[in-house]
């Protein structure tokens, strides 16, 4: 018996510490299967995975992941493990990752690409052009997410 826990608890914090450190992992990785079996549906034009699963491996994909969660549920239950709440705003993360593609698109600009080589004359106004049509859709985006402005 160690200082102030109680008998009665199966596990100190700090094991419930790791076991929840443990079911969060296979959480997550539960959704980074999600994710692939989502972008084979992707319109993306750039593709990561070949869709090669068929539509019946997929439903039985996302009903074992569904099953495997509630079973983690379950464990943490059992072992009186608290679920902690959300943490991120997804307003923030999305605003955050759009930040990013706004810097991605800027790095396409001309003075960017001069330590690539020379950037021809004839580019210089067709990057430029790219540019600002790529920014003016990042721009709306962020007006669709925060009703008006971007924020800094």
């Amino acid at each position: 018996m160690a200082g102030t826990e109680s008998s009665t608890e199966l596990l100190n914090p700090y094991q419930k510490h790791r076991v929840l450190v443990c079911i969060q992992d296979a959480d997550r990785l539960l959704t980074e299967i999600e994710h692939i079996l989502d972008s084979t549906n992707s319109r993306s034009p750039f593709p990561k995975y070949i869709a090669d699963v068929s539509p019946r491996q997929r439903e039985r994909m996302e009903e074992s992941i569904a099953a495997m969660r509630q079973n983690l549920l379950e464990v943490l239950e059992r072992l009186d493990i608290a679920v902690p709440p959300p943490q991120i705003s997804a307003l923030h993360a999305v605003q955050a990752s759009l930040d990013f593609v706004d810097i991605a698109i800027t790095e396409m600009r001309p003075k960017h690409l001069r330590g690539y080589g020379e950037v021809k004359a004839t580019a210089v106004s067709e990057l430029n052009q790219a540019v600002e049509e790529l920014e003016s859709t990042v721009g709306s985006m962020y007006r669709e997410l925060n009703g008006g402005e971007r924020t800094e």
